[in-house]
């Protein structure tokens, strides 16, 4: 039992001198607020293209939060696309992607980080591309798939989906340089997290949306959807970084 004890008092330690090392709280705050200047602008250009004054991606977003009064006003605000008549130009949209390979390769060296790897940078950009094509793809088809379900098969299908793309996305992003199958504790860890703050979020986003809304209007909206973001990094920094110590510790990754 002393041994026993003391090997799970050493790796608690040693978990802990881990999460410290890899200073979540600035990491997950330089995350969030990538997360936010990147794919916000993304999610609205493709909002534009699917309808005109943003209502696809304004409209998911009241539905998704529940939101109604001078919140769902000032989310309407927030996410407007282009008037009728406007054209996204070919700089603008060049702009976007940048920021979101920006973001992307943030991303990248968290999970490079994680799994020793070395650092890739701009070598990377087509894996970042494809990471991107299916970030597009899980939210533009999941939310579909979702809200034809109600209960706890929501939920769960919600949680193994979740699962599934964040088994992807380090996948993708790594370039298949770590086997999918030392990624599922990783991805698990994720899913779990993510679909707790998916539950947290319903609550409180309501009437944070809208008490924000009610007191600085569309920006408070902004503040709101960026401490959302910053709290899913922190489930992605903290799932890193735990996920890959039972194989950093045993010394690295094999095939």
């Amino acid at each position: 039992m002393p041994s026993t004890t003391a090997r799970a008092t050493a790796e608690g330690r040693a978990m802990v001198d881990r999460l410290i090392a890899f200073e979540i709280v600035d990491r997950s705050l330089v995350i969030g607020a990538q997360a936010f200047s990147a794919l916000i602008p993304m999610l609205i250009v493709f909002a534009s293209w699917g309808a005109r004054d943003g209502g696809s991606m304004a409209d998911g977003v009241i539905h998704r939060f529940d939101l109604s009064g001078d919140g769902a006003t000032a989310v309407r605000r927030a996410f407007a696309a282009p008037a009728e008549g406007t054209s996204i130009t070919i700089v603008g949209l060049l702009l976007v992607v940048v920021s979101a390979l920006s973001f992307t390769r943030r991303v990248q060296s968290l999970f490079e980080r994680s799994w020793d790897q070395d650092r890739r940078g701009m070598r990377a950009t087509s894996w970042g591309l494809g990471w991107l094509a299916l970030f597009a793809l899980y939210w533009t088809l999941f939310p579909l798939v979702s809200d034809t379900l109600d209960g706890v098969v929501r939920w769960v299908i919600s949680l193994a989906g979740t699962f599934a793309f964040w088994l992807a996305t380090p996948y993708v992003l790594l370039g298949r340089r770590v086997p999918w199958k030392h990624l599922l504790l990783q991805a698990g860890l994720t899913a779990v997290g993510m679909t707790a703050l998916t539950a947290g979020a319903a609550i409180y986003a309501p009437r944070a949306v809208t008490s924000s809304a009610e007191q600085f209007g569309a920006i408070g909206v902004a503040f709101s959807l960026l401490s959302l973001l910053w709290a899913g990094g922190f489930v992605v920094v903290v799932a890193a970084a735990l996920g890959s110590y039972p194989f950093i510790s045993r010394g690295g990754v094999t095939s």
